[in-house]
């Protein structure tokens, strides 16, 4: 049995996950040893890296992130590009290193694999755990322990081994060999021959290239290859090769390359355009290293078992080309560190004579916290590499050419969200803050919702939508209370919707002008009440909404158009339309048939169609003027990055105090409705000369002459939104709760319509309270 004191954690492989690794230890004061088979510690293996915000979040908390950046002299890439296979873009992301910055903190680095390395290495305080040139050779566990053997017979004792050495990880190998002597049958024996093996890849440096511009990022598309291509610090140019292999090899039959093979391959690609004027042969004369290598794809089943451990590639393989290699290894690394510190608060000798059992669940809760998100990522990276290496010729052609120029060039970063939001970091560390637009999971207020509690309360309030709104429609007298009622409660989807048509997130969403149009002209058909719940079911599939923080932002000049298009186009001509309210024909009259109503005119088609436009004329008339009419003090932004950029304008929040006077505007229009309507059958009953029971049971027949119905379908249409927002977890269940109390009592105070604008202007804070962006 080898001899040890205390716990202590054996790291085997001294690459991005086991120098992070190794840095997180020494952070929350574990102790461990380093073992890495080269004899330096960042070894020139000719590769490189693109550290993303998932990586650089949990480097930031362990005191790496700020070397890292000073060892690429804080290059960063500033704008991205896709391909065709002619070396023409067809996509572009500009200032795509500060859109991420802005949304998440973090822009995206490339570098040399060495020089990231080097950094990590150079922030861990005790050098000594560092063991260089010790390759291990094998792996025994005892009762209370485990230990390693290196190929020169030196041996190392521990509680637990990492396998953090790759993808012919020897810890790997041991582990099964251990799990088939002591426990047969735990690992699948086929499980490796059923690694698949698509694409090879040829990667590498080249340094002072002629033409290749600075600064920038490229995906080029190409029929069973791609590239992928990026600017780096000194000159440097970093290249990807990806070649679609004849048919997909498993396991055993993956075949480790020669440089012979890799010179082969890419003699293939020399003439290959990467840009119009720059072919793949100019950049790969000018390497100055590259290697030839498969490019297996897979996530175990089992990364652990008793006292062993795998992290990173030796786990979980994807494609390079969406970087996710080293940054998944760091996240991994996080959540073993977070597991390790769950266990060492709960017991009451920490983490010390830990069985082989306990490190097991140790394990096990790491990978339960990283599998299902390491298997996006080999997923995620396959259906790109599928995308840009034509492996469904007309799926790539029509998204490439057909898709992608019509999106907007935020939305392919918009894509990286998920990449980024759900990313895992070290809970019992500090996090730096770095401001940013989107909100990290772990920052927003609630936890998830399972999905079918999300389904169920959204189905039983559109079928609520449905039922009042079908008991308020009575074909045989539409102008009754009821109809007058819900065209003056028109007033806030009309307003809500312009705004969402305007929103940065939502360039060629739903609302747009000419949908608006339809929305209306249908409206006439089937009726306003049809035409509102048929979007509402349909925002549940298609999210015609926008929910995120950096999509939120309305430009300035079209929130000030709002009041006057509603004055100008809306409010004043429904009263010059208004009509005479006419009398229930089934039954006594309750009111007199003299009895106007000044909002009758509300549902005319031309006033729906009419205040879209004057909003589209009045937000152009004051873009036009605001350099005319305000001073140089106050049009100047408070960050000159954002102010000098307009793209960049969306992560702004100057348009929240216009936005929320518009629906405070709005609210007192309708509320002021709701008052007159209720009025107007109060007035009715008192002058009908009928008696207050003859009324009552009057009403109760013949609900639908009430504006009841109407008030309760436009609750559950507020509590549709409400629990919407609970359910992208931007407030509390508490909250909710209390939202859905205050939109209760609202809707028979003020009327649904009041109490949706008073809603929409509450969600406009929440969501612009969200992040923590410090730029404007």
């Amino acid at each position: 049995m080898a001899s040890k004191s205390g716990f202590k954690v054996i790291i085997v492989g001294g690459g991005i996950g086991g120098l992070s690794l190794a840095k997180m230890l020494e952070k929350v004061d574990i102790d461990y040893v380093l073992l890495e088979g080269h004899s330096e510690i960042a070894p020139a293996v000719g590769a490189s890296i693109a550290l993303q915000a998932n990586g650089s979040r949990i480097l930031d908390q362990i005191d790496c992130y700020d070397a890292i950046k000073s060892a690429c002299k804080d290059y960063c890439v500033q704008h991205s590009y896709m391909r065709t296979p002619t070396g023409k873009p067809f996509a572009k992301i500009a200032d795509f290193w500060e859109h991420l910055e802005l949304r998440y903190g973090y822009p995206m680095v490339f570098m040399d694999r060495q020089w990231m390395l080097q950094a990590v290495a150079d922030q861990i305080q005790s050098k000594d755990r560092i063991i260089l040139n010790s390759r291990v050779e094998k792996v025994e566990q005892y009762a209370d322990g485990i230990s390693v053997t290196t190929t020169d017979g030196r041996t190392f004792a521990g509680d637990m081994v990492v396998g953090a050495d790759g993808i012919h990880s020897i810890i790997k190998e041991e582990m099964r060999r251990i799990a088939a002597e002591t426990r047969p049958g735990h690992f699948d024996p086929e499980e490796e021959d059923r690694v698949p093996c698509r694409k090879s890849c040829i990667f590498g440096i080249s340094k002072d290239v002629e033409r290749w511009p600075e600064g920038v990022s490229n995906f080029i598309s190409g029929n069973g290859h791609s590239f992928l291509v990026a600017s780096g610090p000194e000159k440097r140019c970093y290249w990807f090769l990806f070649v679609r292999l004849p048919n997909t090899l498993y396991g055993k039959d993956i075949p480790r390359y020669t440089k012979e093979d890799e010179l082969l391959l890419a003699q293939k690609y020399l003439k290959q355009p990467l840009m119009q004027n720059l072919t793949f042969g100019e950049i790969y004369a000018k390497r100055i290293s590259s290697t030839l290598t498969p490019l297996p794809e897979s996530v175990m089943i089992d990364w652990c078992f008793e006292r062993m451990v795998l992290i990173g590639d030796a786990v979980h393989k994807a494609d390079p080309i969406n970087g996710m290699g080293g940054n998944g290894a760091i996240e991994t690394a996080a959540e073993l560190v977070n597991s390790l510190i769950r266990t060492r608060k709960k017991l009451p000798r920490g983490l010390d004579g830990l069985t082989a059992l306990r490190i097991e669940t140790i394990s096990r809760e790491m990978q339960a916290a990283r599998e299902a998100r390491a298997k996006d990522f080999v997923k995620g990276a396959q259906k790109f590499q599928g995308l840009m290496s034509h492996d469904n010729w007309f799926v790539s052609k029509f998204i490439m050419h057909v898709v992608m120029p019509w999106m907007s060039d935020v939305s392919h970063v918009d894509a990286l969200a998920v990449r980024y939001a759900r990313s895992s970091w070290i809970h019992h560390l500090p996090l730096r803050h770095r401001p940013h637009a989107e909100p990290y999971d772990n920052e927003l207020p609630a936890k998830p919702i399972k999905g079918w509690i999300s389904v169920g309360i959204r189905s039983l309030l559109i079928n609520g939508m449905g039922q009042f709104w079908s008991d308020s429609v009575n074909p045989n007298n539409p102008q009754n209370y009821a109809s007058l009622y819900k065209s003056s409660q028109l007033v806030a989807p009309l307003v809500i919707y312009t705004v969402e048509r305007y929103r940065a997130g939502n360039p060629g969403r739903f609302f747009g002008l000419r949908n608006i149009a339809i929305i209306v002209l249908q409206s006439q058909v089937v009726g306003y009440e049809q035409t509102f719940l048929l979007y509402v079911i349909a925002n549940y599939f298609f999210e015609f909404v926008s929910y995120r923080t950096t999509g939120r932002r309305v430009k300035p000049e079209v929130a000030q158009a709002l009041m006057p298009a509603l004055m100008l186009g809306y409010y004043i001509p429904s009263i010059m339309l208004g009509t005479k309210a006419t009398p229930p024909t089934s039954s006594p009259s309750v009111v007199s048939s003299s009895e106007t109503s000044r909002w009758a005119g509300l549902n005319h088609p031309l006033l729906l169609l009419l205040y879209p436009f004057l909003t589209v004329g009045f937000s152009t008339f004051f873009r036009w003027s605001a350099p005319l009419f305000s001073p140089r003090t106050q049009r100047a932004a408070p960050n000159a990055k954002l102010d000098s950029k307009p793209n960049l304008d969306r992560y702004k929040s100057d348009d929240v105090p216009i936005l929320q006077a518009a629906y405070g505007f709005a609210f007192l229009l309708t509320a002021l409705a709701h008052f007159n309507s209720i009025w107007n059958i109060y007035d009715g009953i008192q002058t009908s000369g009928r008696s207050s029971d003859e009324v009552i049971r009057y009403f109760l027949k013949n609900p639908d002459m009430t504006p009841l119905p109407a008030v309760l379908a436009g609750l559950c249409h507020v509590l549709y939104w409400v629990w919407d927002l609970r359910t992208y977890r931007y407030v509390t269940t508490r909250q909710t709760l209390k939202a859905a109390l205050a939109v209760i009592a609202g809707s028979l105070v003020v009327g649904p319509a009041a109490t949706w604008l008073a809603f929409w202007s509450w969600r406009e804070a929440v969501i612009a309270g969200i992040p923590t962006l410090e730029w404007s």
